[in-house]
């Protein structure tokens, strides 16, 4: 993984073009570039970042920004009360509560995913 100015990218070995490939993560916009050694990687990474905020900026459109991690929503009272008394046990602070409460709903909805996958498969 390559950090700048925010964006992050994977890179993967192509062994049969010879080449490692890169694509920047976590946007909508496919950000991608092309390199020969990891410091040629770097570079073109930048490069292609650089080139993509000056493209928006030329055509006056705000760019894709990667997620924050923040994730600000709206719930029911009671719910906001049941996330709050989920931590308070525990003495967890309410932001602090919300990230095992969300994991323990992806690996739920992943296990009844697959039980589906399972039945129909």
């Amino acid at each position: 993984m390559m950090n700048y100015k925010g964006y992050t990218a994977s890179v993967e070995v192509d062994v049969e073009a010879g080449i490692l490939f890169g694509q920047v993560l976590d946007i909508n916009d496919v950000i991608t570039f092309k390199a020969k050694t990891v410091d040629e990687a770097r570079q073109e990474f930048q490069i292609s970042i650089d080139d993509y905020l000056a493209f928006c900026e030329e055509l006056g459109e705000e760019p894709d920004k990667p997620f924050s991690g923040k994730l600000p929503f709206r719930t029911t009272p009671e719910h906001h009360r049941k996330i709050f008394n989920v931590g308070l046990p525990f003495k967890i602070l309410l932001r602090c509560s919300t990230q095992p409460t969300l994991e323990l709903f992806f690996r739920l909805n992943r296990a009844i995913l697959d039980m589906r996958c399972d039945r129909n498969c």
